[in-house]
Formats: structure tokens, sequence, C-alpha cells
């Protein structure tokens, strides 16, 4: 890790001291409090490769994200942080060899350097609340087993532990003692049923939220907003269950007691003067800058993940509990949202990113005493040992190459010289083979994708010059890596073709939208300035 990739004009500066409402939060810390946040690190045991098409074709990366997890934990222990929230998708479907394995890193990471890890599960683990075994997927965990696998990262009670509690605890903070959270925190306490009229089929499912203050002053609420449809019975009521993807826009729906919840630990840490920092994996606001009414313009019907965006109404909610920080991954996105309610009260949604993909980081939150708190984001550029797979990669590639495979993956990622390169190609590798083909309107394929800067320029009626060789999948490429990378990604995009992509998109914007690509043209520019705005700080 270069100390000067350290980029400390990404740092926000806000005080959880005061409130829209005026309500102050007195914490009790004396000094400087940091905590490292990671997520999305789909942790895969080595032992099984994947081979390099598959992950060209993915969202993340499959081997290589062993090898960056650890690379992260040596650079958070590096910096002498002792506390990690983990949110989410710390494996790849909970798989038990990798769970095992997530537990035995963070053992290790434990004994050798004193940290302290906080968990919350992701959808991915598990990919289904109970556990199932199939031809295709093998033997997939589902929550009892990855729970206890993982019961020492916060979702058990520990004696260190200042207060801990779940949305099912029935006693208080003042009357707190170790002893009576050893006797809620077994698992057969801690189930919630689909509320009747929803759903037809009512298991008891487990819920892995919790709140623990495991330094005096702060903290932290893992809320588990998973939502797991039940969709068939088969045989003797053996569920089938569809995945968690909705997040937040139906957690309040089918979990009903966990708003007022969250509302009381929001209360009570105002009460007792505790700095309150939430995590779960889904976002609580949307992450499009504002320009979430243009993904239409541009996606192909029912892609773009157009699922996942929160909707208002859930921001409404969260807001007004009084959650005014909120840390979460699920979207591999490295982006800051500040949503302020109807009534004027304010969630600061941070988008962690993923290790596991372009642009790989992890945030540190430093808690300053007055509760004033800056976050910072980490870049994960080098590696040890992401080379490991590369000759077996080559040798998949000339296979593939001789049989004529089409389209086939491009050999040159494998010049990358660091992991940031790595996770760049993959990108835009990823762009070519998945995203643009099927996630975007043909219009992007077929016409906007094959058009130069100079055909674009001339589209719209803009003056060319001579060095305008990028194209209109070039465009597209950037446009991912803005929206994944926010301001990790200036330093992969070029000066002179990003002021090309502000000239056409400030032409376009005010551009009769006659044909097709005018209006395709339309809502990418919007979408694609929307997130420079935002990063520059000038929405």
């Amino acid at each position: 890790m270069k100390k000067s990739l350290l980029l400390l004009f990404s740092i926000l500066f806000f005080n959880l001291g005061a409130s829209s409402k005026g309500r102050h939060i007195r914490p009790v810390t004396k000094d400087n409090l940091r905590i490292a946040v990671v997520s999305d690190v789909h942790i895969q045991d080595t032992s099984v490769v994947r081979s390099m098409n598959a992950q060209l074709y993915s969202t993340r990366l499959f081997n290589e994200n062993y090898f960056a997890f650890l690379a992260a934990l040596d650079d958070i222990a590096k910096r002498h942080i002792h506390k990690v929230l983990l949110s989410g998708d710390l494996t790849d479907n909970g798989q038990p060899v990798n769970v095992r394995l997530v537990r035995k890193v963070l053992q290790r990471y434990t004994k050798t350097y004193g940290m302290q890890f906080f968990v919350m599960t992701g959808n991915h683990d598990p990919s289904r609340p109970f556990t199932v075994t199939d031809s295709v997927s093998g033997t997939t965990w589902g929550y009892k087993e990855i729970h206890d696998e993982w019961s020492a990262f916060g979702f058990s009670p520990r004696k260190k532990y200042l207060y801990w509690a779940t949305p099912f605890s029935t006693y208080s903070y003042k009357d707190y003692s170790y002893e009576k959270a050893m006797q809620q925190a077994s698992w057969s306490k801690r189930t919630y049923h689909y509320p009747q009229g929803i759903s037809l089929l009512r298991p008891a499912i487990q819920d892995g939220s919790y709140v623990v203050e495991p330094v005096k002053g702060v903290w932290l609420l893992a809320i588990d907003a998973a939502i797991y449809d039940p969709l068939t019975v088969k045989g003797d009521s053996i569920l089938t269950f569809g995945g968690a993807l909705s997040g937040y826009n139906k957690t309040l729906q089918i979990k009903r007691y966990l708003l007022p919840w969250i509302t009381k630990v929001a209360a009570d840490a105002r009460k007792y003067g505790k700095t309150l920092i939430a995590f779960s994996h889904f976002p609580m606001a949307d992450y499009n800058s504002g320009a979430a009414s243009y993904v239409s313009g541009i996606a192909a019907p029912g892609r773009f993940d157009v699922h996942r965006f929160p909707d208002p109404s859930v921001s409404e909610l969260l807001a007004g509990a009084g959650v005014t920080l909120h840390l979460c991954g699920h979207i591999h996105m490295n982006d800051d949202e500040l949503f302020v309610s109807k009534k004027g009260n304010t969630l600061h949604n941070v988008l962690v990113p993923s290790t596991a993909g372009y642009a790989p980081a992890y945030k540190v939150l430093t808690i300053k005493p007055g509760g004033a708190i800056s976050i910072a984001t980490i870049p994960l550029d080098t590696v040890s040992g992401f080379k490991s797979f590369f000759p077996r990669y080559q040798s998949e590639h000339d296979s593939l190459l001789r049989v004529g495979k089409q389209p086939l993956w491009n050999d040159s990622i494998l010049t990358s010289k660091d992991y940031h390169q790595f996770c760049e190609w993959h990108l835009r590798e990823l762009v070519r083979l998945r995203y643009l083909p099927l996630d975007f309107k043909p219009i992007a394929r077929d016409q906007f994708a094959l058009m130069t800067g100079k055909d674009l320029f001339a589209y719209v009626g803009l003056q060319s010059t001579e060095d305008m060789k990028w194209t209109g999948f070039d465009f597209i490429v950037d446009f991912y890596k803005l929206r994944f990378g926010n301001e990790l990604a200036l330093r992969d995009i070029d000066p002179h073709r990003l002021s090309a992509y502000r000239l056409l998109a400030n032409k376009v914007e005010h551009r009769e939208q006659r044909t097709e690509l005018d209006q395709f043209l339309f809502s990418f520019c919007h979408i694609f300035s929307a997130r420079l705005s935002h990063l520059k700080g000038e929405k």
C-alpha cells in the first residue's frame, strides 16, 4: 500500500453530536478512535481455482479475493487499527470451506494483532436462509451454521463488551449484564416469521441484528436487512427461497420489529451519550447522485440493478428513526450520499467499495473527542500473491484461442503491474463481455460504442481535435470507473478525455432529442454529469 495514495481529499467531515432536531450526543471517548470498514471480500479457498473466463463475466473476482482480503487486513494492522467492521458478503455463497476460512483468518488477526471484528452477513452469506445442497452449487450453509461459525465476531455477547443486545432482548442498557445477555443470546430466541397475509409459508428465520459497545462511548448497530422470499414447498414442508436482493425496500415490511428497535437504539444512544454508527450490507439511501430517473433511458428492460435502488420512503423512515451515519456494501461502489428527510432529519449513507473488484479499497473512520467523524478511503493497490494464477490463466487463454472461443477475453490483463490495474482490466473486460451486451439498450452496443470521439463531437455539432481517438466504448468504461470508483477513478481517466466528456455532456443537455441515439446520449450524459458533480461537491 502506498501511503501517498491515501486520498485525503476524499475525507468527509461531519458531526454526529448534533442532529437536525438539535439533539446532542456527548461521546465518552477522550482520544481518537479509528475503525476500519471492509466490505464484499467474497473470499474463496484458493485450493479451488475458477477460470479467468468466469471471472470476467462476474461482477467480482473469485481467485484473487483471498490475497486481497489479507492485504487489506495487513494494511489495517500497519495503521495500528484494532476495530474492524465487515459489512457482508465475506463469502461467495456461504460455502462451508469458505465460511470456515473466514473464521480462521479473523481468529489469526485477532490473536496476532489484537483486532476485534464485528460482522454482518450479506446476501451471499448466506445465499439462502437455510442450508441447501444441490448438484450445481454443492452445499451452501444457511444462517444457523454461519452464525455459529462467526459467533465470536459480534453475533454473541463477550465479557469484554460494555453492552450487547438484539431486537429481541428484554433488558435495558441500565440493567445490562453479561449474564443476562448470554441468557437471551440463543438463536432460538432471535427469529422472525413472515407476517400473516404476506406469505402462507412462515418458517422461523434467524435475524443476526445486534448493537454492541466495544469501547466506552461508541455503539455499533449491526442490522440484518436481508429478506429471503419463501417460494415453494418440497415434500414434507421443505422450503425453497429466493435470494436476498431487495434490501431495505422490503426489510421493514417483513421485519416489522426492526424499525421500532432501531428507533429505540438511536434514542438510547442520545440518552446515554453514545456515538452511534450503523452498518449493514444494503444501502439505506439512493446512490445515483440524484439521477436514478434517467437510468431507464440507457438500460435494457429489468437491467442495471434498478431493483436495488432504495426507495426514498424507506430512507425517510430510517432517517426519522435516528440513523445519522450508516455504512454498507452490496453495490461494490465507493460513494457517499446525504439524504435529508422532509422533516429535516439527515442520513449519511456511505457505500464501502469491494476489495474484489474495481476500485479495490476500504474505509477508515476516525471518531474524535466531541463526536466529529472523518472518513477516509484507502486504496488497495498492492496485493501480494495476486499473480499466483497468471500462468494458469495464460494456458486457459491459449486453449480457448485454439478452439476458436468467441468472444475471447483479452490476455493483456495478465500484464497488470499491480492489483489496482488488474481490477481496472477486469472492469474493462466486464463491460465488453457482459455490461454492454446485456445491461444497455441495443443502441449502445450497435452504434454508440462504435463511434469515435470525433464521430460523437461531429454528431452533436462540436469541433473535434486530432487526438480524439477514444470511442463510445471507452466512454462507457470510464462511466463505470466513476460509478464504482468515484474519486479513486480520476487517476485512471485521461484528463483531456474527461474534459471532452464534459463538453459533450453539456452540448447534449441542450440538444433536441430527435433520434434514439439522441435519447440515449441525453440520459447517459446526464447520469455521467451527475456523478462528476457529486464528485466535485457541486451537487
